[in-house]
């Protein structure tokens, strides 16, 4: 929970708080009691947070950022049966490691998350703690985060090829249509760069998990980490980390 804290709040020090009561018209700085009072606000409701029972939420966004060089945190946002989201937790540590991801899946566990589907980018650690907590439950993997790894891979020359193939696969109308343009793809891809080959079966078909839904606004919503992105960027836009 410290770390949770220093990470989000770490941008807004003393002097932080003073200049900015000075920047909105007041006429001295805030004081440190009501920093005081703001931080253990934070704690109470961060607490109130991670224990909060996640009983009703049938899909998780996961992801982690580095708020500092010593601190990742890890975000889990969860999606309810009504379609509301909401933040399930945070949880800091050096890295985006096993033993981090060990704390989150445990945790959720035990605060009765079953979920049908987890969204997430290209975590290795994170997608092996899903497999030991949650092996059961669906993973759709972050198509941006894909797209972006492919173009990586690929000259300049490639881009707009690769960007209208993979975009006919994630706009199938069918989950079976779109394994089949995507096991061709890969085919195509090896021609060019066989490391961007890899890339694309790496992570194929949980790309392509939520065509099996058919509902286009779900498909929409769940293809991507872009939710919980939005997140980050707002919480970096008030830390200014």
């Amino acid at each position: 929970t410290e770390a949770v804290r220093r990470a989000m709040m770490g941008g807004l020090a003393t002097r932080s708080f003073e200049n900015v009561g000075r920047a909105i018209g007041a006429n001295k700085g805030l004081s440190k009691s009501v920093i005081s009072r703001v931080s253990k606000s934070f704690a109470e409701d961060f607490k109130k947070l991670i224990e909060q029972d996640c009983a009703d939420v049938v899909a998780c966004f996961i992801d982690g950022i580095y708020f500092t060089d010593e601190i990742c945190v890890v975000a889990v946002l969860g999606v309810g049966r009504f379609g509301g989201k909401r933040l399930l937790g945070l949880w800091a540590g050096s890295t985006e490691n096993a033993e981090l991801m060990k704390t989150v899946m445990q945790d959720l566990k035990n605060r009765n998350l079953n979920p049908k589907l987890f969204v997430i980018d290209g975590s290795k650690a994170l997608r092996a703690g899903i497999e030991k907590h949650f092996s059961w439950v669906a993973v759709q993997r972050c198509q941006v985060h894909k797209k972006r790894n492919i173009f990586a891979h690929l000259g300049d020359s490639h881009h707009t090829w690769a960007n209208i193939e993979m975009t006919k696969i994630f706009k199938a109308e069918s989950y079976s249509e779109a394994f089949k343009l995507g096991k061709a793809f890969e085919k195509e891809l090896a021609k060019i760069n066989i490391t961007a080959s890899r890339s694309w079966a790496e992570a194929f078909p949980e790309v392509i998990t939520v065509l099996q839904f058919k509902d286009p606004d779900l498909r929409r919503v769940l293809s991507s980490t872009n939710p919980i992105e939005s997140l980050f960027s707002a919480i970096r836009g008030i830390t200014l980390r």
